[in-house]
């Protein structure tokens, strides 16, 4: 179990909350300004073998292709997949979860 209290505001950009453990298991928080948006390549090394990552919104907004998505939405993407998160008119504050390795798979070799 893990559990964390994070501060109501961030610093600009990304933060390590919780650096990749071994398993893979990381999370990173992301603040964007207005209107700012963020790539995958410019976000911490997507590892092929890790169980894919949740982006949420802690506040503000994310804009996407369909609808905004405001305060605890959920993004969710695999390795090697195009991402681009594109902050609403003020801002968006996100935790990014990492999930680790599948224990199972490694165990059977997989």
């Amino acid at each position: 179990n893990i559990s964390m209290n994070l501060a109501e505001t961030a610093e600009a950009g990304l933060q390590a909350v919780m650096p990749p453990t071994e398993d893979g298991l990381g999370i990173w928080r992301l603040n964007l300004g207005p209107d700012e948006s963020v790539t995958a390549d410019e976000l911490p090394a997507f590892p092929a073998d890790v169980g894919g990552r949740f982006f949420v919104v802690r506040s503000g907004a994310l804009r996407g292709t369909a609808a905004s998505l405001g305060k605890r939405s959920i993004v969710y993407a695999t390795a090697g997949e195009p991402l681009s998160l594109v902050a609403g008119g003020n801002g968006a504050d996100i935790l990014i979860v990492q999930f680790p390795r599948d224990r199972r798979c490694r165990s059977r070799g997989v």
